[in-house]
């Protein structure tokens, strides 16, 4: 078991009842990489720096810095954060029912962030006081209304669009059309898109482009050139990646960069 699993294990054997949260800060610069695990809590990953991958059977989560990625109790996932990335780990009791039952990437406004990094910093043995208990009424009642993000690519379970999600994921820059995988994969488009759409709730275009926008934040994050970035996923031009990127998220990559990702 990975020194980086161990902590969130004795992390999560902490779990109050009484209490909604139970948090820990911390870095993993080597041994980074979580095997697939479970825990007895809901678990909330909010990177302080950095960035965090977190995946489960149907999806693969991405979570930058001012977000955070909520896992339901008992749902088996790994967690990856980048190099030298900083997160708190919030465990939150199954009696707190307003939760979500599936993952989700949530966007975390600064007031929410401040005060779970304050909740972080708290010696695991401390017993709630009113004021404490307060704290984190309130902490959770701006959690709760906290918005949902399109950061995550679903990952089908119908065995050929299995094969196709690993091999995007494998070569993104892959530009074969949707009526070349529904050949390449014996099925006709019609049939193609219609699972592609059930299985994932989008179109191929869009499921692709999900997957790019995962691959250039976790390439942002290693810093990676933006021409880099653009070639690996199989762009014409850098312009054109950017105008992509900026479509999806808003803003151009260098500037989500420093927004979303660096210190």
């Amino acid at each position: 078991m990975s020194s980086f699993l161990r902590k969130i294990d004795h992390l999560d054997s902490y779990g109050r009842k009484i209490s909604a949260f139970r948090l820990c800060a911390g870095s993993q610069p080597d041994d980074n990489k979580a095997p697939m695990h479970t825990h007895k809590q809901g678990q909330l990953v909010m990177p302080i720096n950095g960035m965090m991958t977190c995946r489960v059977s149907d999806a693969i989560w991405l979570v930058p810095k001012h977000h955070a990625v909520w896992i339901p109790a008992h749902i088996p996932h790994t967690n990856t954060p980048s190099k030298g990335a900083e997160f708190c780990f919030v465990y939150i009791d199954d009696s707190r029912q307003e939760m979500p039952h599936s993952c989700r990437t949530l966007s975390i406004s600064p007031m929410l962030r401040e005060m779970l990094i304050y909740l972080s910093e708290l010696p695991p043995e401390i017993k709630p006081d009113e004021n404490l208990e307060k704290l984190i009424d309130v902490a959770f009642f701006q959690l709760v209304q906290m918005p949902a993000e399109k950061l995550s690519f679903p990952l089908p379970s119908e065995k050929r669009l299995k094969k196709i999600a690993d091999a995007l994921i494998t070569t993104p820059s892959d530009r074969r059309t949707a009526e070349e995988w529904a050949c390449d994969n014996a099925m006709s488009v019609r049939t193609f898109t219609r699972l592609v759409k059930s299985q994932t709730g989008m179109s191929f275009r869009d499921w692709r482009r999900q997957l790019h926008i995962i691959v250039a934040l976790q390439r942002l994050s290693e810093h990676w050139s933006i021409q880099a970035i653009s070639d690996e996923l199989g762009y014409d031009s850098v312009s054109a990646f950017i105008t992509m990127f900026k479509k999806e998220l808003g803003k151009p990559p260098r500037q989500y960069l420093i927004e979303n990702i660096n210190k």
